[in-house]
């Protein structure tokens, strides 16, 4: 495995030991299934959330909530030919922080190549016609960097619109700072000159701008990312009323000069907030950055909630008063067999624990569906007995759905169920994952050295094996059996 951004993270995650209990954001999302991302980055396209993260080949989640989330594809299966030619040491197929945003009919995915610590960098690009075509094109190189020749750090890009409609591109990592430049809407490159926005000797990366309230608000982090429990990241901002600058922070220090206000940083379980993108969906805005988990031994994960601003017009995490009341729907499965759970209003899609939130006064009609070989056996917590649970969110509300599956041999030993898509574990042993969902297509990372037995199959070493859909188990499940291989950090995922 390389040492990478991601795997640095994962290497200094598996030798933390603490247990810190932390009280998440009163406007959190209630998120579950795949959550592990570093430098995530977030997309709304129709009803269907996206968000890309760092890792090989660029992977990228999906959403029918914005909360329950499901691993899906990389964007790139292999490198891109051209790629050393500007990051020579860069991790096989290591992919950093890429940026998803629609602009003039396409989607496009800004991404960094590079090596820890060094310029010598490069920005990518490769756009679709939309996110879920998935019929990307390799727009190739952006903008590059290399050590001697430039002052600036080519990675972290972040797509921005201006007031009047048009692209600007702001990128940057520590040596010079963040810097802004006007882009072509033709080709989505680079056309005119650099200029620097933000500097900060303690560490600054990270940049994200977004217009609003007659304001070009820069959004970065600060400090170190990397380093698990140890990561001192933290998420700071300031103001123009241009977008080239100059912001200042509300104490009116220019960001060129190190100011920038914190709005997160460590608290309680969720250490080192940072690597932020600020979207607006509709109306609202909504912030999504990674976390070190404290709980998790500092493994890396995504957190989502809403962003407001205040009467200043600066953002903040405290929803201002006079804004809507939400509550909280938990719905956890059990029992022995399969089944799904879903929800009207739409926002509980459950594969194993899912949660959704409802304005105050909402009534929401929870549907259990039996996997085949299994049986809806009953709710209970909020609601009873075996038909349609219905409930007026008037408070937090939790729901526990009990599937009862049939008896028989399984495919593997002590199979561990996953929920919503993605199984991910650590260990270098055998593993036994099952999943009740169909399978049109599951993949793996980090599998060096393991075979996969699909429902006591032959044994392969070529993840992704069909045909499709998979033929599920007598019990409503499809089994994967695991060998044992070379890294302890692996997941499997299907979808």
């Amino acid at each position: 495995m390389e040492w990478s951004r991601l795997t640095r993270v994962l290497a200094t995650a598996a030798v933390a030991a603490l247990l810190v209990t932390g009280r998440a954001s009163a406007d959190d999302w209630p998120l579950s299934g795949a959550l592990g991302a570093h430098d995530p980055t977030i997309l709304k396209e129709g009803n269907t959330w996206w968000v890309a993260t760092t890792g090989a080949g660029a992977p990228i989640k999906y959403s029918s909530d914005g909360r329950s989330w499901i691993q899906g594809v990389r964007r790139f299966p292999s490198e891109l030919p051209w790629w050393r030619t500007y990051a020579p040491n860069m991790g096989s197929n290591d992919v950093w922080a890429p940026d998803i945003r629609a602009f003039n009919g396409r989607v496009w995915m800004y991404y960094s190549l590079s090596s820890f610590g060094t310029n010598n960098s490069a920005i990518g690009l490769t756009s679709a016609s939309s996110m879920a075509a998935g019929d990307w094109r390799d727009d190739g190189l952006v903008i590059s960097s290399r050590s001697g020749a430039q002052s600036y750090n080519a990675i972290d890009p972040h797509l921005a619109i201006d007031a009047a409609g048009a692209p600007w591109l702001s990128f940057g990592s520590f040596f010079s700072g963040i810097h802004v430049t006007r882009l072509d809407p033709a080709t989505m490159k680079p056309t005119g000159t650099l200029t620097r926005i933000a500097a900060r000797s303690g560490g600054i990366e990270a940049p994200n701008i977004v217009y609003a309230n007659g304001y070009y608000y820069l959004f970065v982090s600060f400090d170190r990312c990397c380093q698990g429990l140890n990561s001192t990241y933290k998420i700071a901002y300031g103001r123009a009323t241009s977008i080239t600058g100059p912001y200042l922070d509300r104490n009116g220090v220019d960001m060129r000069n190190g100011g920038g206000t914190i709005l997160e940083a460590t608290s309680g379980r969720y250490v080192g907030p940072g690597h932020q993108a600020v979207v607006q969906v509709g109306s609202a805005w909504v912030l999504i950055r990674h976390y070190y988990d404290a709980n998790a031994n500092g493994a890396p994960k995504m957190r989502i909630g809403d962003l407001y601003w205040d009467a200043s017009g600066w953002p903040t995490l405290t929803r201002p008063s006079g804004t809507g009341t939400t509550y909280s729907l938990t719905v956890t499965k059990a029992g022995t067999g399969a089944g799904t759970v879903a929800s009207s209003p739409s926002g509980i899609a459950c594969g194993a624990t899912c949660s959704a939130s409802y304005p105050s006064g909402t009534t929401v009609t929870l549907t259990a569906t039996a996997a085949a070989g299994s049986s809806f056996s009953g709710w209970s917590g909020a609601c009873v007995g075996t038909g349609a649970c219905t409930t007026t969110m008037t408070g937090a509300r939790a729901v526990t759905a009990t599937f009862t599956g049939s008896s028989g041999t399984t495919p593997c030993a002590n199979p561990v169920t996953f929920a919503n898509q993605s199984g991910n574990f650590n260990t270098t042993g055998a593993v036994c994952l099952r999943t009740a969902a169909t399978v049109h297509g599951w993949g793996c990372s980090n599998f060096e050295g393991r075979t996969v037995a699909v429902n006591g199959g032959t044994p392969t070493a070529s993840c992704g094996a069909g045909p499709f859909p998979l033929t599920k188990h007598g019990d409503g499940y499809t089994y994967f059996s695991i060998t044992a291989g070379t890294y302890p950090w692996a997941s499997l995922y299907a979808w």
